[in-house]
């Protein structure tokens, strides 16, 4: 019984939340670069987390959608510059 509810929570866990998984490909392939907030939003969907630089630049953090160990470790981010996007950017 406890295999098996160990598994359920792998995979589900393994599932992960699309924008993660699209914010991926982005760094793979940056080309959303000079592209505006809201076309990021459309291919990336929501970010996790919507944070401002201490030069006053928005930054969107997607973050893996299940870690054992909390930490910035594969976290995606997303520097927004005058509307458009600046960096995309990911800690390994």
């Amino acid at each position: 019984m406890f295999l098996c509810l160990s598994l359920l929570l792998i995979a589900a866990g393994c599932s992960g939340s699309t924008a993660y998984q699209k914010a991926a490909q982005q760094v793979a392939q940056p080309t959303l670069i000079s592209a505006s907030e809201e076309e990021l939003k459309q291919a990336l969907g929501e970010p996790d987390t919507v944070a401002k630089t201490p030069d006053n630049k928005t930054l969107l953090i997607y973050k893996p959608p299940w870690k054992i160990v909390p930490g910035p470790k594969d976290t995606i981010y997303v520097e927004i510059d005058n509307g458009k996007v600046a960096k995309i950017f990911k800690i390994r």
